[in-house]
C-alpha cells in the first residue's frame, strides 16, 4: 500500500505513538503500491510473479488508487531462496475485502506458505454450508515419526461484508506442540476451533516451515480484493498484531454510504468529499445500509464492459435515495427533480431516443436488467431507471429490464419517486415481479412510466408462480404515458400495459391499482383480442384486484381505442374478486362473470397540455372531486407532486390532485417536526402553537401498529423501513408525515 508524504511526516513527527511500534524483520513484505509485486523487505529477493495475469488492481483501504489486487482468477507466487532453517514460530498479516456472494466454493484459498516439510494454508471454509462460512486454516508438518497437522475455523459473518478487513495468525511453540492464535482487526478470535500441531513421539515440535515460499489465491481460488502481505519468521505479540490492525486502517461507515460519481476524494463512502463513484461497488460493498446517491448517470462497469447478465443486485435491508447534489446533511434536503440520478443499462452511453426495438444496434452492449430485487425490506427512492433491454435467449434475460425482483425476494419492497424510461422487454415488464417461494407485500407509488416497450405488459408484469403464497401488489399516484407494445419475431402480440396474473393454485394476487393516470399508450393487438390496458386473469387460485379513481384514457389499439380494463370470461371463479370503481375512461371496461362495477364513467380527462406531457387537471375536468375516498389508502398520503393527497375534501381521480398546494414535509393544517428522521430508537414530535394529544404510526400497508400519548415515542421495535406517524392535537387538528425507522 503506497503511504503518502503527510502520512510518514505524521509517523515520524509521532515516533511514540502506535504507528511507531509496527513490527520490523519481515521475510516477505508485499504492499502492492502502483501495483509493485516487490519484496518490499529485499527487493529482487522472493518477488512474486503473476500467474495468469488477470488479477485486476483496485484502490487500497485508504482509497488509494491501483494500490491492492483483486485477485479474480488470479495467483501469485514467489521461488524458494534456499533458507533450510526450520521455523517452528512464525507470523502471517495481511489485509482482504470480500462480499459473501464473492464466496461460492467448498473451500477458498487466501494464502498459502509451503515448504518441503510442512505448509499453512488460510482459507474461507464453506464445506458446511448450514454453518455458515468460516475463516480457516489448516497445516501440516513433517512426516517424520507420524503425519501431523493442525486446523482451526470460526464463523466470522461481518468478516464478509464487502470492507477491508486485517487478518494476522500466529504460531508459538510450547513443548512439543505448536500453538495457532487467530486475530481479526487486530482482535484475538476466541473460541476459534482448532487442533495443535504436536509431536506425539518426541519432546519437541515437529518440523514446519523451512525454505518456505508463499502463494497469494492459490489455483486461483480468491475472487476478493488482498493487501499489505506481511510474513514473519517470528512470534508477533498481540501488541504488533494490533499495531498492524492499526495502520492506516479504512474509516468507519456510518448508516449511510455517499455515492457521488464526480467526487474525487479516497472513495470510501464515509461522506460527500470522499464518495464512492461507482454505484455498483458501493452497493456490494456495504449491504443493508442506506445509499444517498447524487445527481449523475451510474453504469455497471467502471472503465470496461460488463456482462449482459450484470445488474445492479439490491439485498436484505437495504435503501437507495437519489436526488442530491452533494452537500446535503438531511435526507429531507435532497431535490430529485432538480438533481437527477440516473442508473442505466446503457454501458457505452450511445443510446438513441427512438426506434426501440429487439435488436436495436445502439443497445448491443446494454445489460437485461438494470436493477435486481434480491432481497426483503428495501427501498428504492428518487431514481430514474433506463436502458434495460431485456433481449435474451432465456425467460429471466427476457423480461423485467428495469427491476427484476428475482425468486424468494420483495417483501417490504418500496419503489417510489422514480422513472422507468426507454427500457425494452422481448417478453415483459419495465418492472417484473414473477413471485416464488414465499409471500410478499410490494408497493409502487409516485412513479412514472414512459417509452417502455415489450412485447406484453411493458410497464408492470406481476405473477403468482407458487402455490400457496400470496403476492400484494399496489401501484398508486404515478402517471403511465407513451409506452407500446411490439411485435416481434414471434408475432404474438398483447394490448395490455400491466398485467396482473395468478395461474398457479391456491395461490393468491392481492393488487390495488389507485389514483393513476394511464394515457398515450398504443399497441398493435388484433380486434379480435379481449385485452386492455389492464388485463387481469386468473386461471387458478385467487385473485383480489382492486381498480379504484384511476383515469385510462386515450390509449389506441392503431386508429381504434384501447380497451380501457379487461378481465376475461372464466378466469375468475369467485364473486366480486375484482372491484371496479370509479374511474373515468374513454373506452369500453370488458368484464365477464361476478364483478363489482361502480360509478365507472365514459368521457375525456381535460389535462392542462397533454400535448407537452402536462397531464394534471385543467379546471373543467370531470375528474376532479369525482373519486371515492373510502377507496384512498390511510397510508396514500401525496399526488405524484407531492402534494395532499385529498384537497376540497373528495379525492380527485388519477394522479393530480386539483388545488393541493402542501408539499410532503408540510401540512397546511398543523406545522409539526420529526427528529431524528431517520431515527433508530426513539422518535420525538415538535408541534407549533398547540398541544399534543396523541400519535399513531402505520406501516405502508395502512396497518396500525403502536400508538402513543407521549411526544417522544420510543420505536426500536420495529423493523427497518419507512412508516407513516398521524399527529392528533388536543384541539382536535391532525397531521401525518413519513419517516424512517433504521
Amino acid at each position: 500500500m503506497k503511504k503518502t508524504l503527510p502520512f510518514l511526516i505524521i509517523a515520524f513527527l509521532f515516533s511514540l505513538g502506535a504507528n511507531a511500534q509496527l513490527p520490523a524483520g519481515a521475510l516477505y513484505d508485499f504492499t502492492f503500491t502502483n501495483g509493485s509485486l516487490v519484496n518490499q523487505a529485499s527487493p529482487g529477493t522472493a518477488d512474486l510473479t503473476d500467474n495468469n495475469q488477470s488479477a485486476q488492481l483496485v484502490a487500497d483501504r485508504t482509497g488509494s488508487s491501483n494500490d491492492a489486487y483483486r485477485m479474480n482468477t488470479d495467483n501469485f507466487i514467489n521461488t524458494r531462496q534456499g533458507n533450510t532453517s526450520d521455523q517452528k514460530e512464525v507470523s502471517i498479516s495481511f489485509w482482504m475485502r470480500a462480499n459473501d456472494s464473492d464466496i461460492t466454493a467448498t473451500l477458498t484459498q487466501l494464502l498459502l506458505i509451503d515448504s518441503p516439510n510442512g505448509y499453512f494454508n488460510i482459507r474461507i471454509d464453506n464445506s458446511v454450508p448450514a454453518d455458515g462460512k468460516k475463516l480457516s486454516f489448516y497445516s501440516r508438518g513433517s512426516t517424520t515419526s507420524g503425519d501431523r497437522f493442525a486446523s482451526g475455523r470460526k464463523s466470522i459473518p461481518s468478516l464478509l461484508d464487502g470492507q477491508w478487513h486485517h487478518i494476522g495468525i500466529t504460531t508459538a511453540v510450547t513443548g512439543s506442540t505448536i500453538n495457532f492464535t487467530t486475530y481479526v482487526d487486530g482482535v484475538e478470535e476466541t473460541n476459534f476451533q482448532q487442533f495443535a500441531l504436536s509431536n506425539p513421539n518426541s519432546g519437541s515440535a515437529p518440523l514446519f516451515l523451512s525454505d518456505p515460499r508463499m502463494v497469494v489465491a492459490p489455483q486461483g481460488g480468491f475472487p476478493g480484493s488482498i493487501d499489505d502481505i506481511k510474513y514473519y519468521q517470528r512470534t508477533l505479540t498481540s501488541a504488533e498484531v494490533t499495531a498492524l490492525a492499526n495502520d492506516n486502517a479504512p474509516p468507519t461507515i456510518g448508516s449511510e454510504v455517499y455515492v457521488n460519481t464526480s467526487a474525487t476524494g479516497t472513495g470510501t463512502g464515509a461522506d460527500w468529499t470522499n464518495a464512492y463513484t461507482n454505484l455498483r461497488l458501493a452497493l456490494d460493498n456495504h449491504p443493508g445500509k442506506d445509499f444517498w446517491v447524487a445527481a449523475g448517470t451510474y453504469t455497471i462497469a467502471d472503465g470496461t464492459i460488463a456482462g449482459k447478465s450484470s445488474s445492479f443486485i439490491i439485498t436484505d435491508n437495504t435503501n437507495v435515495y437519489g436526488g442530491f447534489n452533494g452537500t446535503e446533511s438531511l435526507l429531507a434536503d435532497r431535490d430529485p427533480v432538480a438533481n437527477e440520478t440516473i442508473i442505466t443499462g446503457d454501458q457505452s452511453n450511445d443510446d438513441i431516443a427512438t426506434g426501440l426495438n429487439e435488436s436495436s444496434t445502439d443497445r448491443s452492449d446494454n445489460i437485461y436488467t438494470v436493477i435486481k430485487v434480491a432481497g426483503d425490506n428495501i427501498t428504492i427512492d428518487g431514481i430514474t431507471i433506463t436502458g434495460g433491454h431485456a433481449n435474451g435467449t432465456i425467460g429471466d434475460d427476457r423480461s423485467g429490464s428495469a427491476i427484476k425482483v428475482t425468486p424468494g425476494n420483495g417483501n417490504g419492497l418500496l419503489v417510489t419517486n422514480c422513472t422507468f424510461k426507454s427500457n425494452f422487454s422481448l417478453a415483459a415488464g419495465a418492472f417484473h415481479v414473477p413471485l416464488t417461494g414465499s409471500s410478499a407485500t410490494m408497493i409502487i407509488d409516485r412513479c412514472v412510466f414512459t417509452k417502455n416497450v415489450a412485447q406484453l405488459a411493458p410497464v408492470i408484469y406481476g405473477s403468482i408462480q407458487t402455490s400457496n403464497i400470496t403476492l400484494d401488489l399496489t401501484l398508486s399516484n404515478s402517471l403511465i404515458y407513451d409506452n407500446s407494445t411490439i411485435d416481434v419475431s414471434t408475432g404474438s402480440q398483447t394490448g395490455n400495459m400491466i398485467w396482473f396474473r395468478s395461474d398457479i393454485g391456491l395461490g393468491q394476487f392481492d393488487g390495488t391499482i389507485t389514483n393513476n393516470t394511464i394515457t398515450g399508450n398504443s399497441t398493435n393487438q388484433p380486434s379480435s383480442s379481449n385485452r386492455g390496458v389492464l388485463w387481469l386473469t386468473r386461471i387458478q387460485g385467487f385473485s383480489n384486484i382492486d381498480v379504484t379513481n384511476n383515469i385510462i384514457v386515450g390509449n389506441t389499439n392503431g386508429a381504434m381505442n384501447l380497451q380501457a380494463i379487461a378481465v376475461p370470461s372464466g378466469n375468475f371463479n369467485y364473486p366480486n374478486d375484482t372491484r371496479l370503481i370509479n374511474n373515468l375512461t374513454s373506452s369500453s371496461i370488458q368484464s365477464s362473470g361476478s364483478f363489482l362495477l361502480f360509478n365507472n364513467i365514459t368521457g375525456t380527462a381535460m389535462f392542462n397540455d397533454a400535448a407537452n406531457n402536462d397531464f394534471t387537471l385543467a379546471a373543467s375536468s370531470q375528474a376532479i372531486n369525482a373519486g371515492d375516498n373510502n377507496e384512498v389508502p390511510a397510508t396514500n398520503l401525496y399526488d405524484l407532486l407531492g402534494n395532499d393527497r385529498i384537497a376540497n375534501t373528495t379525492v380527485d381521480m388519477g394522479a393530480y390532485e386539483f388545488g393541493a398546494t402542501a408539499g410532503i414535509e408540510e401540512n397546511s393544517k398543523l406545522d409539526f417536526s420529526l427528529y431524528p428522521n431517520p431515527a433508530i430508537d426513539m422518535i420525538t414530535v415538535a408541534i407549533d402553537h398547540n398541544a399534543f394529544a396523541k400519535a399513531n404510526i402505520y406501516n405502508l400497508q395502512g396497518q396500525l401498529i403502536a400508538s402513543s400519548q407521549e411526544s417522544s415515542i420510543q420505536i426500536s421495535d420495529l423493523t427497518a423501513g419507512m412508516y407513516i406517524i398521524k399527529i392528533e392535537t388536543t384541539n382536535g387538528t391532525t397531521a401525518t408525515q413519513q419517516f424512517i425507522k433504521k
